[in-house]
């Protein structure tokens, strides 16, 4: 069995950031939570892991910034990515797609944590 590997949180909330944790650690995956106060990626950049889950609506930091620095970045940018906001975010919605990057709806997310996080670390093939 492969060892586990890390799925980034850049989820900042409460109610997503402890249920993607509880998640990933059901999956034997080990969740790395940001830390908030600094350069958020770097920690991503040191041990890419499995995949990033970011949250386009979190008040901690500019998560279109975030979103531009993973897709540009040649270590990051291969990485699975699941982002989620809620539809009514037009702007970021919009962004996000200029940056070919798909967007989860909040709500989707919400219903089917456990589907899309079993999704995103499986489509890592460490090998």
């Amino acid at each position: 069995m492969p060892s586990p590997l890390i799925l980034h949180v850049l989820i900042s909330e409460d109610f997503f950031q402890e249920r993607v944790v509880a998640t990933t650690l059901a999956l034997d995956e080990v969740p790395q939570v940001a830390q908030f106060d600094g350069d958020i990626l770097s920690a991503v950049r040191a041990e890419p892991g499995s995949g990033i889950v970011l949250d386009l609506e979190d008040e901690q930091f500019d998560s279109i910034e975030i979103l531009k620095q993973i897709v540009k970045d040649e270590i990051l940018a291969p990485l699975p990515l699941l982002t989620f906001c809620s539809p009514e975010c037009e702007e970021t919605l919009q962004k996000a797609a200029a940056l070919g990057v798909v967007v989860t709806p909040r709500s989707t997310f919400a219903s089917n944590i456990v589907g899309m996080i079993k999704a995103l670390v499986q489509s890592e093939d460490p090998a």
